[in-house]
This record gives C-alpha cells, sequence and structure tokens, in this order.
C-alpha cells in the first residue's frame, strides 16, 4: 500500500506543475482510498510524511486516526470539484475508466458515503446529514448508478497484470470455508456458496460443511468439511479483478441511509438490488423467490442488511468487511478456542516490527497515543 501511495503522490505532484487536473482528481481519489485503508489497518499511520522517500523522509511522523480521515474525505471533496470542471486524461494511461471523467466523479462520491458511513459513530461529525446531502443532490454529488460504474481494476491475467493470490496456488489445498459465512449463505439456497465452495468430498451430494474460526490445525477434518474453490482464480487469471468499490456497497449505503431514516428512500429497494448486484458481480443472477426466504426478505432490520453485506464483500473486500463489523459489531460472529485475544475479535494489525528499529521515536510516539500496541485497541470512530 505505501509502494502504491508512493507512486500516487508522484502522479499529484506531477499534475499539480502541469496543471493536468484529470489526474490531479485521480490523484486525489487513490490517495483517499489507499490512506483510509491504511488506517483500517493500524489506526494511527504515516500519512503527510509517507511517500515522500524520493524527497529524503525516511523517518515518517504518525498521523492521528482522526487527521487521516478529515484528510481522506478533504481529497475526495476537492476531486469532486475538479471533475465537476471536465477536465480530460489528455495524456490517456486511465487504466480504470479508459478516460470517463464522469465515472471518476461517481467513484469519488462513492468512497465519500463508504468513509461518511464509517464515521457514523461519532456524533460532533454528523455524517448522516452529509450523506444525505450527497443523495439528495445526485446532480452536483453523482455516485455510482449501476454495476457498469463500479471502480474495478480489471487483471488481464499477463504479466505484469496478475492477480497476487495467483503466486498462492498452494492455498487451493489448504484452504477451507468457514462455517459463519456457509451458515450465512446455506439457508437462503444462496448461488454465491456453490460458486465459492466444493461440496465435502467425504458427502458431495449433502449440505455445505464450514470449519470454525480460529482452529490452528484443521487438517484431520478436511474431507469432512466444503474446500474453497480458489481454483476458480487459479484457472482464470482474468477472473480475480480488484474492486475499489462496487454499486453493490453503494445500493448497501443507501439501504441503511434511508433504514436510518436520514434519506426518505426506499431501504429494501436498495437492500435488493444491493444483493443481486453482488450476485452480479461474479456472474450469478438472484434466484427466483430468493427475496421471499424468510432469512433473506427484507425485515427492516441493521442485522439483515448487514448479514448480507458481510456476505457480499466475501473474497474480494476483507478490509471493508472488517471495517464494517468493527463499527457495526454485526454480523455477530465468535473468534474460534484458539484465538491469541481472548475471544475477542482483533482490530488492526500491529506495527511492522521493523518500525522499530528503523523509525522508533515515531513508533514510540504512536504505541503511546493509541495506548498500547496490541491488536485489539478501538478505533477513534467506534
Amino acid at each position: 500500500m505505501y509502494l502504491t501511495l508512493g507512486n500516487t503522490q508522484v502522479i499529484i505532484d506531477n499534475s499539480q506543475k502541469a496543471g493536468s487536473e484529470a489526474y490531479l482528481g485521480a490523484g486525489y481519489v487513490l490517495k483517499a482510498f489507499y490512506v483510509a485503508a491504511i488506517t483500517e489497518l493500524w489506526i494511527d499511520a504515516p500519512m503527510s510524511d509517507a511517500g515522500k522517500g524520493i524527497e529524503g523522509v525516511i523517518q515518517p511522523s504518525y498521523d492521528k486516526q482522526e487527521a487521516i480521515y478529515t484528510e481522506v474525505l478533504s481529497l475526495l471533496n476537492q476531486a469532486n470539484t475538479i471533475f465537476t470542471t471536465s477536465p480530460e486524461f489528455s495524456q490517456g494511461g486511465d487504466v480504470i475508466y479508459g478516460g470517463d471523467v464522469a465515472k471518476w466523479q461517481k467513484f469519488a462520491n462513492s468512497l465519500r458515503l463508504r468513509y461518511l458511513l464509517r464515521l457514523s459513530n461519532v456524533t460532533s461529525l454528523d455524517t448522516p446529514s452529509q450523506i444525505a446531502t450527497i443523495l439528495n443532490n445526485p446532480s452536483s454529488n453523482p455516485i455510482f448508478e449501476s454495476d457498469a460504474d463500479s471502480a474495478i481494476y480489471d487483471f488481464t491475467g499477463s504479466s505484469p497484470s496478475i492477480a497476487a493470490i495467483l503466486n498462492l496456488t498452494s492455498l487451493a489445498d489448504l484452504t477451507v470455508m468457514n462455517e459463519a459465512y456457509v451458515d450465512c449463505l446455506q439457508p437462503l439456497g444462496d448461488p454465491r456458496l456453490d460458486f465459492f465452495a466444493r461440496k465435502p468430498t467425504s458427502n458431495p451430494t449433502g449440505p455445505h460443511v464450514g470449519i470454525e474460526s480460529g482452529i490452528l490445525d484443521p487438517s484431520n477434518q478436511r474431507d469432512d468439511v466444503s474446500a474453497s474453490r480458489l481454483d476458480l482464480f487459479f484457472d482464470n487469471p482474468g477472473l480475480k479483478d480488484f474492486a475499489f468499490i462496487t454499486y453493490s456497497e453503494v445500493e448497501f449505503i443507501r439501504a441503511e441511509a434511508a433504514l436510518k431514516t436520514w434519506t426518505s428512500e426506499n431501504a429494501q429497494t436498495h437492500y435488493e438490488a444491493a444483493v443481486t448486484s453482488s450476485m452480479a458481480f461474479w456472474g450469478l443472477s438472484v434466484p427466483a423467490n430468493y427475496f421471499s426466504n424468510a432469512e433473506a426478505m427484507w425485515n427492516d432490520t441493521l442485522e439483515r442488511l448487514m448479514k448480507q453485506k458481510w456476505a457480499s464483500f466475501y473474497n474480494f473486500n476483507s478490509i471493508e468487511a472488517w471495517g464494517e463489523y468493527k463499527r457495526t459489531e454485526l454480523p455477530v460472529l465468535q473468534p474460534g478456542p484458539d484465538n491469541v485475544t481472548s475471544g475477542v475479535v482483533p482490530t488492526r494489525f500491529i506495527y511492522p516490527l521493523n518500525e522499530q528499529s528503523l523509525n522508533r521515536s515515531n513508533y514510540d510516539a504512536a504505541v503511546q497515543n493509541l495506548g498500547g500496541y496490541t491488536n485489539t485497541i478501538a478505533h477513534w470512530y467506534q
């Protein structure tokens, strides 16, 4: 992420020098995305000084999470303003949207919705009203309107455009399905489960079976549980695309905003659109009567919405699945018996060990600000 952030900073710096507005806006969007992901992983982390190694900054200070999210929203607001003037990607190079500035503007505002929702527990920010402002004024704040708008990098399958997971083919024989995911989708007759999982070899015509979280050595149970179909990606190297944010996620956000009466939209309509889009992402269709199933139909609860949103992130967006769990504590998840945090779901990664030796003073200041170095420290927005 920091390598990419450094490259993004070069885009921003060069665009500012050349007055290339479209590239500047794209740089702001990408920087916002990556620093938001970084703070989601570590809470306080280098941002202001990050990506400046070429300038000699090799011991970056750590920014507080509040400052990072403030910068994220500022960058996205600036990008929205820039794209409003309809600049052009005059030198080409847009591998996401092929030079479509209007879609970049939708990308920026859809990310704004994501991060405003992430901060909605911080009452002093009043992010619900900001979300409503975006949704109620699409002419000034356009957002994703269909699957075609989703911000996706399409791996071609040819070097160097190859997903990193394809370097981990050994995982194909080691990865099995978690029981929480199986128990979430199996009662729904959800096609995503058969798409991602193979039935147990000991009972290939029976139901899917998941394994408990946090088991250190599940090898003796492997034949009796559903295996993850990672071969989908190994056999189809162009399938594992990278999704920055999808139309499905935006529809889930709109459904939650409507549920909480931040807007006057119809929560059920956006909930069903979100689930439909999640399946379409993998080339699947919603089964007939799916939303008539008692476990899938809209029931005006955040629990129902977050269960489907969590399921929708499977296999391509674990950071957002984790972030939304930290925000809502939904769906209810139970750490397994070998969990090292005494039954508490971890909230962050531990800072890399090389920070202690290469950036010690800034590392110590960050640990002190967080109140410790464990992986169960609460985020600012929780």
